[in-house]
């Protein structure tokens, strides 16, 4: 069953992936970032189910079902699944879509395409297995 999960989970990131490319390429900025910021926090939930908890240090804490972009990044940092810069980056974006979703400010290519752009190298980074423990040798 957590295999099923595990595919319907990559289908729903690669449709948003796909969407967000989309939205972006029809210079419609707006969209693109809220779209991107939808389908990292997908990918996040994706990457934090796969990877074990306690894998670095500070990495044992565990995602909840309301956790918010914010939360999923910190963990994922936390578990050494992204950099302190990517933490930076995803909250410039997760600032953006605040203010696109409460406000009537529309962003323009040189504001959202970078962030956009970043979400989505983030994705495909966080769908790579995580590293394998080094064996011990027997002695």
């Amino acid at each position: 069953m957590r295999g099923w999960f595990a595919r319907i989970g990559q289908a729903v990131t690669s449709a948003l992936e796909a969407q967000t490319r989309r939205l972006l390429e029809g210079n419609a900025y707006e969209a693109a970032v809220i779209s991107a910021a939808r389908a990292l926090e997908v990918g996040l939930r994706e990457a934090l189910a796969r990877a074990p908890a306690g894998a670095a240090p500070g990495g044992t804490v565990q995602p909840e079902s309301g956790d918010r972009l914010s939360r999923l990044i910190e963990i994922a940092a936390s578990r050494g699944l992204v950099q302190e810069t990517d933490v930076s980056e995803v909250r410039d974006l997760q600032r953006l879509r605040n203010v696109l979703v409460h406000s009537a400010e529309t962003p323009d290519d040189a504001r959202a395409r970078p962030l956009v752009e970043k979400a989505l190298e983030l994705i495909e980074r966080l769908k790579a297995p995580p590293p394998a423990k080094p064996r011990r040798a027997r002695s």
